[in-house]
């Protein structure tokens, strides 16, 4: 038998990898989000604390 499109297999590895690459570069713009996040608040607690205290 041949292939109707003999680069098929290697357009689906490329997705395959594209794919897996995205979810990488998604979970880690999740990640350093969280650290920068985490960091901004632990830096200025009273600001956070000024703005929702009751008067």
């Amino acid at each position: 038998m041949t292939p109707l499109d003999p680069g098929a297999d290697e357009d689906g590895q490329r997705v395959v990898v594209a794919i897996i690459g995205i979810g990488v570069l998604y979970g880690l713009l999740i990640l350093f989000g969280q650290f920068v996040a985490q960091g901004s608040s632990r830096r200025r607690p009273a600001v956070w604390w000024s703005c929702c205290s009751p008067r």
